[in-house]
């Protein structure tokens, strides 16, 4: 999920138990913590937007 890889946590190392927690707490505090140096401001609704521009596939 984008909201745990912008901080800088890797699927294969992150603990699957505090996903819940880490996605709750940046949605509250509407703040993300780049790379463990950096913080930055960010609403998901406004500053997450997926764009799906894969063409419907042909029966």
């Amino acid at each position: 999920m984008v909201l745990l890889c912008l901080p800088g946590f890797e699927r294969d190392t992150v603990d699957v138990d505090g996903i819940a927690a880490h996605i709750k707490r940046i949605r509250d505090d509407r703040n993300l913590r780049l790379l463990d140096e950096h913080n930055v401001a960010f609403d998901e609704k406004t500053h997450l937007i997926l764009i799906n521009d894969q063409k419907p596939r042909q029966s």
